[in-house]
């Protein structure tokens, strides 16, 4: 019995590690939001038959349903390119507390054909809301405290695992939601 549940154990990670290492995901390192490509963008293969407007316009509807205000995040150009500056709260545990911090981000989509690009979000701004709202830094500077050193070690761990987790959330719920075949005809 052991032995069957080992092994189903051994095929559930090994599963689990082979689906995360077909989806891209963002990290965060001293010089910004990487993809792990030698690229800095990505691109989601939708389905073919949507054309660039129709994508366009699923991914306006899909961020016009995530922010409270889209028109003061969302900026919409000549129907093939959406940048989106938006923030987000993140939580994290820097000891026995939990903390809360505000990162502010941006990110352009582009359309093409079946195709979006999306790239690499950057960070514009984190403010740690500890009573003074101190900012942080990617890189820590002498009276800024800051995510890596400037040997860029890795200062912060689990800022940089929230952040992380927010951005590639983020990223995977836009990606199920523009490669899901939705019925034109569904009724609501």
């Amino acid at each position: 019995m052991k032995r069957i549940v080992c092994l189903i154990s051994c095929l559930l990670i090994a599963m689990s590690s082979s689906f995360a290492q077909n989806e891209t995901q963002y990290q965060l390192t001293p010089n910004g939001i990487v993809n792990g490509t030698d690229k800095e963008y990505i691109v989601i293969e939708a389905d073919s038959a949507l054309s660039q407007k129709e994508l366009f316009e699923k991914t306006q509807t899909y961020l016009a349903s995530k922010f409270v205000s889209p028109q003061d995040v969302i900026s919409a150009f000549n129907e093939n390119t959406i940048t989106i500056n938006w923030t987000s709260h993140i939580f994290y545990k820097p000891g026995l507390g939990k903390m809360e911090a505000i990162v502010n981000y941006t990110a352009t989509f582009l359309f093409k054909d079946g195709r979006v690009r999306i790239n690499n979000p950057s960070i514009n701004s984190i403010t740690c809301l500890d009573g003074k709202n101190s900012p942080m830094k990617l890189i820590e500077e002498f009276y800024t405290i800051g995510i890596f050193t400037s040997k860029g070690k890795d200062r912060r761990p689990e800022v940089k695992a929230a952040i992380e987790e927010n951005i590639n959330g983020f990223l995977s719920d836009y990606v199920k939601f523009i490669t899901s075949k939705q019925d034109a005809e569904d009724e609501w």
